[in-house]
C-alpha cells in the first residue's frame, strides 16, 4: 500500500522527525483548514493524516459528542500519531485513500492536510471522500503553492537538486503551480460549490543550519544528501544557509 503515495517515510525515527518540522510549517494552515469545515458534535475523518495534525486539531472542536478518525497508509506515520498528546481519543486506521473502510455518508467533515497533491489519483481520491461524506457535508484541503512562496523550502529542494542531483521534478511534485489545478481536481471528481483561498503564513524556524538536517531527515527523497561526504554535507548546508541570510 505504500507504494501508492508519493510522499513515504518508513523509518519510525523519520516520523518523529516529520512531526517535529512539520508542524512548525504548517500550523496556521492546519487551524484554519480544521476551522472552516469542523462543528461541535461532528464526526471527522483526517485522511492521508500522516501524524495527526489535522485530526489533533479537530479532537477540541467536536467535543465529547463528536468523533475524530485518521487514516493514513503509513503504519510508522500511525505509529508516531499514536504517541502524541490526546491521541488516545481518536481512532487511527491504516488505509488509503482510494479505497477507505467506511461505510457510505458516515462523516459530517473530511480534512486532509497538505498530502492530497501525492495521491496517486487525486479525482479519484476526492471522490472515495466524498462517498463516506455526509449529503450536505463538508471538505477541506491544503496544499503547497508553489515553491518559490516558500523560501526554506525552495533553498532546500533546489540544494538538493544541485549537491545531490535528484530529479527536480521529485520535490518539486509537492507544490501546486496555481489555483486551477485545485479547481480542476474537485472538477474531474464532479464535485461542485468550490472554494479556493490562498493563506499567508509566516513561521519561525531554527536557524537555518541548524534546523536543515532535522527536516532534511523527515523528506523521503533526502537519502542522496546523507550519502554525500561530510565536507559536501556541510557546503550544502552552508549553501542554504546562504540562501536564507536575510531572513535570519
Amino acid at each position: 500500500m505504500a507504494g501508492e503515495s508519493g510522499f513515504q517515510q518508513s523509518r519510525q525515527d523519520a516520523a518523529a522527525q516529520y512531526h517535529d518540522t512539520m508542524w512548525r510549517f504548517c500550523s496556521e494552515q492546519v487551524h484554519a483548514l480544521v476551522g472552516a469545515v469542523v462543528g461541535r458534535g461532528d464526526e471527522v475523518l483526517d485522511v492521508a493524516c500522516g501524524t495527526g495534525f489535522a485530526a489533533l486539531s479537530a479532537l477540541p472542536i467536536v467535543g465529547d459528542t463528536g468523533r475524530v478518525v485518521g487514516t493514513d497508509i503509513n503504519p510508522a506515520m500511525l505509529a508516531m500519531a499514536r504517541t502524541v498528546p490526546g491521541a488516545d481519543s481518536i481512532e487511527w486506521m491504516e488505509a488509503s485513500v482510494l479505497d477507505l473502510p467506511f461505510d457510505d455518508h458516515d462523516f459530517d467533515a473530511v480534512v486532509c492536510a497538505q498530502s492530497a497533491q501525492f495521491f496517486p489519483d487525486v479525482p479519484a481520491g476526492l471522490r472515495e471522500v466524498a462517498r463516506v461524506t455526509r449529503p450536505g457535508g463538508r471538505l477541506g484541503l491544503t496544499v503547497w503553492t508553489q515553491r518559490t512562496d516558500s523560501p526554506f523550502l525552495d533553498a532546500q529542494m533546489e540544494m538538493l537538486t544541485e549537491f545531490c542531483g535528484i530529479d527536480p521534478a521529485v520535490p518539486d511534485g509537492a507544490f501546486i503551480n496555481d489555483e486551477h489545478q485545485v479547481r480542476q481536481w474537485f472538477h474531474d471528481a464532479e464535485l461542485a460549490d468550490v472554494d479556493v483561498r490562498v493563506l499567508h503564513a509566516e513561521p519561525v524556524l531554527p536557524p537555518a543550519r541548524e534546523f536543515s538536517l532535522t527536516h532534511l531527515n523527515a523528506l523521503p527523497w533526502s537519502k542522496p544528501f546523507f550519502d554525500l561526504a561530510p565536507d559536501t554535507q556541510r557546503a550544502a548546508i552552508d549553501y542554504v544557509d546562504q540562501r536564507l541570510a536575510q531572513y535570519r
